[in-house]
């Protein structure tokens, strides 16, 4: 859940100025039916190619964890170049879901698709995930010991986190994020909460502004600036959900532009 909108982005996004926009909203459960039409023909097909594979994962910060670690106890935010290896960022591009197996967007405040969304009371993956191994495999890595390790290496701190959520995200010309705060850092706004974000930025633009690069600011209009990613190919951004951070997008300018995410929260667990 979030908050803290400013009403400058809804009056930018209203019905008058995007109609086209904010009848998508209003009806994402009419988009959503019409995606799942090629659903059902894309998992009739997967039902017979998708077989098993051997898949491994690999982070490759490994060698400059301390520099990141010690970076993020400092500002409580960091940014990594080169997450992945390059193989595994590769493949996980290579096996992307496609779009109808996202739910459209359906705020104006959060204007991209999400989907495969799993939180840790979930008895079970997300639906569909069986029909993309790949994507299954990198989900149960996510909430691996070995990956919980890195990441409360890259903490170094008292808690012992463990993976609450994973999602999705695709984004394209025309999507936007706008700048808002968690509501966990409203509920949990105090030293001692330890859950973090990690947005994992597996496909985009780089170098350029409107490319869909979740940015950290001071305000909720993107001119008190934090940090703004420009490089969204195998990239990660981390940082502490107590602090008093806005984060979105601008929205993303340029015909031919894409941006995919992994999303996920690490927190201590009950």
């Amino acid at each position: 859940m979030a908050y803290d909108y400013s009403e400058i982005y809804f009056k930018k996004y209203n019905f008058i100025k995007t109609p086209i926009r904010y009848l998508l909203c209003k009806n994402w459960r009419i988009v959503s039916k019409y995606r799942s039409i090629f659903r059902k023909f894309d998992s009739y097909k997967k039902s017979k190619n998708n077989l098993e594979k051997n898949f491994s994962f690999e982070i490759s910060l490994n060698s400059d964890l301390k520099e990141y670690s010690e970076f993020f106890n400092k500002n409580n935010w960091c940014f990594i170049d080169n997450f992945f290896s390059q193989e595994t960022c590769k493949q996980i591009v290579q096996n992307w879901p496609g779009r109808h197996y996202f739910r459209p967007m359906k705020y104006i405040s959060k204007q991209y698709d999400f989907g495969f969304e799993w939180n840790h009371t979930l008895k079970e993956l997300p639906r569909y995930i069986e029909h993309h191994l790949y994507i299954k495999k990198l989900y149960n890595y996510l909430d691996s010991t070995e990956f919980k390790k890195i990441v409360n290496n890259l903490c170094n701190d008292k808690f012992n986190r463990s993976c609450f959520s994973i999602s999705l995200t695709t984004a394209k010309k025309g999507s936007v994020l706008f700048p808002h705060k968690d509501a966990i850092s409203l509920e949990n706004n105090n030293i001692s909460n330890p859950a973090i974000n990690i947005i994992i930025f597996l496909k985009g633009t780089d170098d350029q502004e409107f490319s869909g690069g979740t940015g950290l600011y001071e305000d909720n209009e993107f001119k008190k600036v934090i940090f703004e990613p420009r490089k969204l190919n195998n990239s990660a951004l981390i940082y502490r959900s107590r602090e008093n951070f806005f984060h979105g997008f601008k929205e993303i300018q340029g015909k031919d532009k894409v941006r995919f995410t992994l999303n996920t929260q690490f927190t201590c667990l009950k």
